[in-house]
């Protein structure tokens, strides 16, 4: 959970949910992860498969094609560039990235239902929590103030 950062005294005070990651699956953890779902492929099958697909991608993106994986979402090709002051000025020098914009897929879209939802402390709180815990202090009871209801779980 995180409060809102307005400043301005008039605002109401708000609460809004934020995520916390407890990890990052690397692209080798998550071949072996299917791998693990009753495939028939190895996990460097699914490996190369799945690169391949990347590379697939990518070049006909920079083909100037938008690349519709179906549920999973539609890539498209994108641009960024510095202003120029009239099209006959405007060359390939001011652009300044390309890249991919990914419009999520229907499954991807709204996951709510789908969602396990866990009040879990701030990473603020976890520090605080933390430092008490080496230092010996506040042990008494730290747990069960922390857990519980939403207040319990933001600073």
């Amino acid at each position: 959970m995180k409060r809102n950062t307005y400043k301005d005294a008039q605002q109401e005070r708000v609460v809004y949910a934020t995520v916390q990651t407890d990890e990052e699956m690397s692209f080798e953890a998550f071949c072996r992860h299917m791998a693990t779902h009753g495939s028939k492929y190895s996990e460097g099958e699914i490996y190369a498969v799945l690169s391949e697909a990347c590379s697939c991608v990518e070049e006909l993106l920079l083909d100037g094609k938008q690349v519709s994986l179906g549920s999973w979402g539609k890539f498209s090709p994108s641009v960024s560039s510095r202003p120029a002051s009239s099209y006959a000025e405007f060359t390939a020098e001011n652009i300044t990235v390309v890249s991919v914009l990914w419009r999520k897929g229907k499954r991807f879209r709204n996951m709510r239902s789908r969602a396990d939802i866990d009040f879990v402390p701030t990473r603020e709180v976890q520090e605080v929590v933390r430092k008490q815990l080496r230092s010996g202090e506040g042990n008494d009871g730290l747990v069960g103030r922390l857990s519980g209801t939403v207040q319990d779980v933001v600073p």
